[in-house]
């Protein structure tokens, strides 16, 4: 152990253990208690700190704050069973090096953290910044951090996802955030801006290229003002995801211009005459209505709101989920026919559209009486890729030996149905035979067309392995491709022509 400590230290002092003070002591949650350290100098770059460090290691600033440094490949954090006087912290994910500081003050904690921000030189996939043991149980105060350590870390490489959770931006911090170059998922949980926004927003109006995609969950970080200017930009975001809004701008928040949309909202900030009017801009909209359930099933809202749907007409990707609020376990919710009606005309008049998912948090509905009705149905739609549902019993909700499942496979060979979490619905006999034939039978058809280089091997290949032993599949496959079947006879009679016993034929037949 001494050797480690000697070979780094040009870089790093330790702190002799009787010198330490309580909150200086260091706990790790594998390794135990170990040495901390202080910076002699300024590192080169985060890798020199973590570059021949085996598991971890804990520096003291001047500022009275206690970093945990865990280096990639490692998992050992702070032992949380040991007690601190450390008012609160920061967790941090740094290119794959992960950071928690501990300090007395949110200036400091702050400030440290952006040390350690202006050490990356290297293009990160991934920054994770949370605020943990608020003692003010608000957020943390980043502003102290600056706004240089964002530069310098977004200049340094495309940063892909950044995700921020607790922490309060100000706003030359959320100026720099949102005029970023490159497109990137932003997740922002439980944050706020100074400013509420403002600056983020203006920076947003002034961008000739895609944000990327932005994400609010917990609590919004804009206010009205802001949302409302949010929801008029066109061509910035890619995604949008906003959590649950106050009634009065919850109808604007479907006419926002994002090419996918996330919403949450209160099934009373919606009227069945709302429903009429909607202005719904985006073509791929997701929706979770939430419910309370003291409260009668809003059926009639519903069938409004999928008749606006289906005149609507243009989406590509459709999730509408009721949400039903309660505290104890209830049995799913039959759906009144007359609304599954509605539904099914509003999917079939939407004649683009690729995915719907139907699934909800809890199978809050019952599905079981119109299976038959909404598959037999959903078989003429020929865009539709993916089905999503979530039922009680799949054995029985899909119709005895999932008999309604089998039969939208055998007429609607492009569908696959999948649960919430996407994976796909089988019964691992039948069905799983349906799916396999039916990947053959898209894979044939994408090869029909002008003929290729390939084609012809891949069709030999598949007809020699894929398809040897299966008459069903073997017609399938020539039925698609004949042209390939007479290539491939003419190429056997010329073989055949060719060969030395056929010239020896030829020549006695002359004699």
């Amino acid at each position: 152990m001494s050797n480690e400590y000697e070979d780094r230290s040009l870089l790093l002092g330790m702190i002799p253990y009787s010198l330490r003070e309580p909150d200086q002591v260091v706990h790790w949650q594998k390794a135990g208690e170990s040495p901390t350290y202080k910076l002699l100098r300024q590192p080169r770059n985060l890798e020199e700190l973590t570059e021949d460090c085996k598991h971890g290691l804990a520096i003291w600033r001047d500022n009275d704050t206690l970093t945990y440094v865990t280096p990639p490949g490692t998992d050992d954090v702070w032992d949380r069973k040991k007690s601190s006087s450390f008012n609160s912290s920061l967790w941090m994910l740094l290119g794959g090096t992960a950071l928690q500081i501990f300090g007395y003050s949110e200036n400091a904690i702050s400030e440290t953290a952006a040390f350690f921000m202006n050490l990356v030189d290297r293009a990160s996939e991934v920054f994770y910044l949370e605020a943990v043991d608020d003692p003010w149980g608000g957020t943390f105060d980043f502003g102290e951090g600056g706004y240089y350590c964002f530069t310098r870390l977004l200049k340094r490489g495309s940063v892909r996802r950044f995700i921020v959770k607790n922490v309060a931006l100000s706003a030359d911090q959320s100026r720099v955030l949102a005029s970023h170059p490159n497109s990137m998922q932003m997740e922002l949980s439980s944050c706020a801006f100074d400013d509420n926004g403002t600056a983020f927003v203006d920076e947003l109006e002034k961008r000739q290229s895609s944000f990327g995609s932005l994400k609010t969950d917990m609590c919004c970080a804009f206010d009205h003002v802001n949302l409302r200017r949010i929801f008029k930009l066109k061509n910035v975001f890619d995604h949008l995801r906003l959590p649950y809004l106050a009634d009065e701008v919850v109808l604007l928040s479907l006419s926002a211009h994002s090419e996918s949309l996330e919403l949450r909202i209160f099934s009373r900030a919606l009227s069945v005459e709302d429903c009429s009017t909607l202005r719904i801009e985006t073509k791929k909209l997701a929706l979770y209505i939430n419910h309370d359930i003291e409260e009668p099933f809003p059926t009639e809202l519903m069938i409004a709101f999928w008749r606006r749907v289906s005149e609507l007409g243009h989406f590509v990707e459709l999730k509408v989920a009721i949400i039903l609020c309660s505290d104890v376990e209830r049995t799913p919710i039959p759906i009144a026919a007359p609304l599954m009606e509605e539904m099914t005309r509003a999917i079939m008049a939407n004649r683009n559209l690729q995915i719907l998912d139907l699934t909800t948090y809890n199978r809050d509905l019952e599905w079981r009486p119109h299976m038959a009705t909404l598959f037999n149905s959903l078989k003429d739609h020929k865009e539709l890729r993916t089905l999503r549902m979530e039922v009680d019993d799949e054995s029985q909700d899909f119709g005895p030996g999932m008999c309604h499942l089998r039969n939208l496979l055998w007429q609607k060979r492009d569908i696959t149905v999948t649960n919430c979490e996407g994976g796909i619905i089988t019964d691992n006999n039948r069905i799983c035979a349906l799916y396999s034939l039916n990947r053959l039978y898209w894979g044939s058809a994408s090869l029909v067309g002008p003929p290729t280089p390939h084609r012809s091997s891949l069709v030999t290949t598949a007809l020699l392995k894929s398809t040897a032993q299966s008459f069903q599949r073997s017609s399938l496959l020539l039925a698609d491709h004949l042209e390939v079947l007479h290539e491939l006879v003419q190429s056997a009679q010329l073989d055949h022509d060719l060969s030395p016993a056929s010239r020896k034929k030829k020549r006695r037949r002359k004699m």
